[in-house]
Order: structure tokens, then sequence, then C-alpha cells
């Protein structure tokens, strides 16, 4: 979310799963690979 002439806005992001990820685990995964932990969304619905 956040806030646009006063007003919140909701933006709809996607993520590489086949599923809904309602709660992701933002603190897995390893330092040492591409882009280090965390949760990564795109808001471009084809990739």
């Amino acid at each position: 979310m956040g806030k646009q002439n006063g007003r919140t806005t909701v933006r709809k992001v996607y993520h590489g799963a086949v599923q809904v990820v309602k709660e992701p685990l933002v603190h897995v995964g390893r330092e040492n690979l591409d882009f280090g932990k965390g949760f990564y969304v795109t808001d471009i619905r084809s990739l």
C-alpha cells in the first residue's frame, strides 16, 4: 500500500509461484545467492 494525493493505494503484485502466497516468509533464503534473503515480486503479470 502507498499514499497518493492523500488516498491509500493498493497495487497487485505477482511472484513466480503457481498458487497464491498469502504470508510470504521473507526471512528465509541464503544471503549468498542472487538477491539474498527476501520475497521478490513484480507488477508485471506475464512474467
